[in-house]
């Protein structure tokens, strides 16, 4: 784990050089992308030591402003708090970071010490000091940890008694509203029903008889009863006949309207290569698919790094080491790109 991390543009690197030297003259060990180990992705790298630094010190100039690099590092110093920007062009911080109070190093020339700089090394000492401080807790404050956590456990027990017993209590309200369910819907409508043959059986006694040369009303009644069920039995039959079956659903002819998708045609491919590699070697014109990377275009291992991150980006791929072995020209990257897509259709 390294004290300082400095994060800064190549352009900047004469810059980032004197100040790592000076840092390190301070007792301070100091991390910048120059101690990358041979055979080692640079991204990984440089992620685990960002992550690892007690300190990052940005530095803004008019090329950092636009590198992507520097603006993700300062954000991820600047949500740990670790971040200490310093200008070293008179330039204006980018947007989003202009709240944060800044060095000015502008017009420092890299061998004297000045007031902006001593400023520095004194933040710089009051970060590395703070974070040391949270990794390696003090005696007393082990002390006061060990306390806290007893405490903790006891208010966990208590919280657990109360659990216990709020739950329990909850149970027995619900037991109870179990058995109001049961009376309301089981057993009143039982002793209803009940009620009610009783008052039918009553009624059946209670009707007078006819006379003997009168016809009985129940046998019209039962007639027109009788009667009933076949003209509903009717009316059903006859509107079965004029309800059509609905059409069934094939699932085959359901599956085959799903559309995959394709991989990106080759003029897209090299329409996103040619973006990636003006976007990592700032280039403007035509790209020459037969361009050497590093003798045409001057490309060194961080533009191509950079320039693989973006294709990474784009099309969603992993791209290794023994991938960018392959690469030596621009049209390279077009095959490579075209084989590992064609690979997922």
């Amino acid at each position: 784990m390294s004290d300082i991390f400095i994060s800064y543009a190549r352009e900047d690197r004469r810059k980032a050089e004197m100040l790592s030297t000076l840092f390190e003259q301070r007792g301070w060990s100091v991390w910048w992308d120059r101690d990358i180990p041979i055979g080692r992705l640079f991204h990984d790298v440089i992620q685990r030591e960002l992550r690892a630094a007690k300190c990052v010190v940005v530095l803004w100039s008019s090329n950092s402003v636009k590198s992507n690099f520097v603006l993700d590092e300062a954000t991820d110093a600047s949500e740990r708090g670790v971040m200490l920007p310093a200008l070293i062009e008179d330039i204006k911080a980018p947007l989003g970071f202009g709240r944060f109070q800044t060095v000015n190093l502008a017009r420092w020339n890299g061998k004297e010490l000045n007031v902006d700089i001593t400023h520095l090394f004194a933040a710089v000492a009051d970060l590395v000091k703070s974070q040391e401080s949270e990794t390696n807790p003090s005696a007393q404050d082990l002390d006061d940890g060990r306390l806290t956590g007893r405490n903790e456990r006891l208010r966990g027990v208590s919280d657990g008694l109360y659990a216990h017993w709020k739950l329990s209590l909850i149970a027995i309200i619900l037991a109870g509203c179990g058995l109001i369910w049961i009376v309301v819907r089981v057993v009143r409508p039982v002793e209803s029903s009940n009620s009610v043959n009783s008052n039918q059986a009553s009624s059946a006694v209670e009707v007078p008889t006819n006379s003997n040369d009168s016809p009985p009303l129940t046998n019209a009644n039962s007639r027109s009863t009788v009667n009933a069920p076949a003209s509903k039995n009717s009316n059903s039959e006859s509107t079965n006949r004029n309800v059509e079956p609905s059409p069934s659903i094939n699932p085959t002819t359901a599956d085959s309207t799903t559309v995959n998708p394709s991989a990106p045609t080759k003029e897209r491919i090299i329409s996103l290569v040619n973006y990636a590699v003006k976007n990592g070697l700032d280039q403007r014109g035509e790209i020459n698919p037969n361009a050497r990377l590093k003798e045409d275009l001057g490309a060194d291992d961080l533009d191509i790094v950079e320039i693989t991150m973006h294709l990474e980006k784009l099309f969603h791929i992993p791209l290794n080491d023994d991938d960018l072995k392959k690469v030596k020209r621009v049209q390279d990257f077009y095959s490579l790109i075209e084989e590992k897509t064609s690979k997922g259709r």
